[in-house]
C-alpha cells in the first residue's frame, strides 16, 4: 500500500530529471499527476497521471498519449483504467489532411480487459489560426475487445472533432469528441468526448483540468454505459524555449510569504484539491483549506480551517471539519500570552463536536527572515459530544509551530498539537500537519499536505491513528 501511494510522486520527480535539459525540439513531452491518500478510520487512495508527448511539424503531426485514474477504500476498487492512444496527422493541402487514430484501453472496474481501437481518416480543417483551431475527420476501422461478456472484432466507422482555443500565451482551451460505432450495427459504439483548460504557469509549469466523458452503449453485462472522470493537477513540460515568458519572470520574483504579502501586515492563503470519477468508476474528493494571519511587532492573529470530504463507490471514507482561532499578544522579548480557540467534527472517528477553549503561553524560539519556530504550552477545556456520549474535563495543551523558506520557490509550514487531560494523562490526541509549498507564480503555488491525528483513547470500534496525504493548489493573498 505505502509503495503505491508514493510511486506516482517518484515517478514524476524521476522523469522531470530525465529531460530538464530538452530544448529547441519539435517534441514536447508534459506529465500531469494528482494524489491523495488516507489510512486510519478513513482508508483510502487516488491518484491519476498523464503523459502526452506532441511532435509539430509544418506538415505532420504526432501525439502519443497515457492516461490512469484509480482509486481505492480499503481494499475495494472503485476506479482502475488505463488508456494508451496515439494519433498521427498529414496536411495534403491548407484544407485537408491524412490521418491514423488508435487507442487501447483496459478498466477493471468496468470489466474491460481491453478495447483495441484502430482508424484511418481524412480529415478538413474548418478554421486554423494563431489562436483558433477546428477540424473534423471521418473514416474506417477496426476494433477488437475482451470484456466480461465475451470477446469480439469488428468493423467500425470513426467521426471526430478537435477544437483549441489560446486566450493568451499562458492560457488555452481544448474540446473533442469521437464516435466509434460498429458499421454492421450503429446502434452499438463507443462515444467519448473531452474539455480541458491549461494555464501555463512559466516554460515549464501549468495547471491542467480537464473532464472527460465515456459511453460504451453495450457495455459489459450489469455495468453502467458512461464514465465521468475530472482530473485537476499540475503538470510539466519537458523542454521548451530558452526564454522565459512572462509567467516565467514572475515566478523568478516570488518570495513565498514576503514578495504577495500585503502591506497590512495580512496574509492568507487558500488551498483547494479536487478528484471526480462517476459511471462504473465512482469517487468524490473534495479538500478545502483557509489560513489566515496577522503579525506586528505587538499583536498576532490566526485563523485555520479546513474541510476534507471524500467518497468512494457510495461509502463516505472522510468526513472532517476541523477550525482553530487564536491570538497573541507580546510580552517582553520573544515571550506572549495567547488565547485559543478550536473546533474538531469528524464523522468517520464519531466526533459530533469537540470544543478546546484554552490560555496560552508561548516563546519565539527562531524568529528571522526565513525561519519562524514557535513552542507554546497552556491549560485548556475540553468539551466534546461522541459516539460514547458527552464530557468536558480539564485539559493541558503543548504545541509547536515551524515555517521555514528554504528557496524563493519552496516554503513549508509545520505544526505539532498534544492534549492531554489534566486528571485523566491517559486521555491525549496528538495532532501533526506538515505542507509544502512549491511557487508557482506571486500567488500561485502547488501544495503537498500531509495530516496526522492519532486518539489515545478513541470512540468504542474506531481507529487510534488518522493520516491523509493530499496535494492541490494553494493561492496567496
Amino acid at each position: 500500500m505505502t509503495y503505491r501511494r508514493f510511486s506516482v510522486l517518484t515517478f514524476l520527480i524521476a522523469s522531470a530529471s530525465w529531460a530538464a535539459d530538452e530544448a529547441d525540439s519539435p517534441w514536447s513531452l508534459s506529465a500531469n499527476g494528482s494524489l491523495t491518500a488516507a489510512d486510519g478510520n478513513s482508508e483510502s487512495l487516488a491518484y491519476s497521471f498523464q503523459l502526452l508527448a506532441r511532435y509539430d511539424g509544418e506538415l505532420h503531426d504526432a501525439q502519443f498519449g497515457l492516461d490512469h485514474f484509480y482509486a481505492e477504500k480499503g481494499s475495494v476498487e472503485s476506479s482502475n483504467s488505463t488508456k494508451l492512444h496515439e494519433r498521427l496527422t498529414r496536411d495534403i493541402n491548407d484544407d485537408w489532411y491524412i490521418g491514423q487514430y488508435g487507442s487501447a484501453l483496459t478498466d477493471e472496474v468496468a470489466e474491460i480487459d481491453h478495447r483495441i481501437d484502430t482508424s484511418i481518416m481524412l480529415g478538413r480543417h474548418l478554421l486554423k489560426s494563431d489562436k483558433a483551431s477546428l477540424s473534423v475527420e471521418l473514416g474506417p476501422g477496426y476494433a477488437w475487445e475482451q470484456k466480461a461478456s465475451g470477446s469480439d472484432h469488428f468493423m467500425t466507422a470513426r467521426l471526430s472533432q478537435r477544437f483549441e482555443y489560446r486566450f493568451n500565451k499562458e492560457v488555452r482551451l481544448w474540446q473533442s469528441f469521437g464516435w466509434t460505432p460498429r458499421v454492421e450495427d450503429l446502434s452499438e459504439g463507443v462515444f467519448e468526448a473531452e474539455l480541458g483548460l491549461e494555464n501555463k504557469l512559466n516554460s515549464a509549469l501549468s495547471l491542467r483540468s480537464f473532464v472527460r466523458h465515456r459511453i460504451d452503449t453495450s457495455p459489459a453485462g450489469g455495468q453502467g454505459r458512461s464514465d465521468t472522470a475530472l482530473m485537476v493537477g499540475l503538470g510539466y513540460g519537458f523542454g521548451g524555449s530558452d526564454e522565459p515568458d512572462a509567467a516565467a519572470a514572475d515566478l523568478g520574483n516570488a518570495v513565498p510569504g514576503n514578495a504577495v504579502a500585503p502591506d497590512d501586515g495580512w496574509e492568507t492563503t487558500a488551498a483547494m484539491g479536487l478528484t471526480l470519477n462517476r459511471g462504473n468508476s465512482d469517487k468524490t474528493g473534495l479538500k478545502l483549506d483557509w489560513d489566515s494571519e496577522f503579525s506586528d511587532e505587538q499583536r498576532e492573529f490566526i485563523w485555520e480551517t479546513g474541510y476534507h470530504f471524500a467518497d468512494n463507490a457510495g461509502q463516505t471514507s472522510a468526513d472532517r471539519l476541523h477550525a482553530r482561532l487564536q491570538g497573541n499578544h507580546q510580552l517582553e522579548g520573544p515571550v506572549f500570552l495567547g488565547v485559543s480557540l478550536a473546533f474538531l467534527r469528524d464523522d468517520l472517528a464519531d466526533i459530533d463536536y469537540r470544543i478546546s477553549p484554552g490560555i496560552l503561553l508561548g516563546r519565539r524560539i527562531i524568529d528571522n527572515d526565513r525561519t519562524r519556530l514557535v513552542v507554546e504550552a497552556g491549560p485548556t477545556m475540553t468539551i466534546e459530544q461522541t459516539g460514547d456520549g458527552y464530557g468536558s474535563y480539564p485539559s493541558v495543551m503543548i504545541g509547536e509551530r515551524l515555517k521555514h523558506r528554504f528557496s524563493d520557490k519552496v516554503s513549508l509550514k509545520q505544526s505539532v498539537v498534544a492534549t492531554s487531560g489534566f486528571d485523566e494523562p491517559e486521555r491525549y490526541t496528538l495532532s501533526s500537519r506538515l505542507a509544502l509549498d512549491t511557487k508557482l507564480n506571486s500567488h500561485l503555488s502547488w501544495r503537498v499536505e500531509l495530516e496526522s491525528k492519532y486518539e489515545n483513547l478513541p470512540v468504542q470500534g474506531r481507529e487510534h491513528h488518522d493520516l491523509v496525504l493530499t496535494s492541490g493548489v494553494a493561492w496567496t493573498f
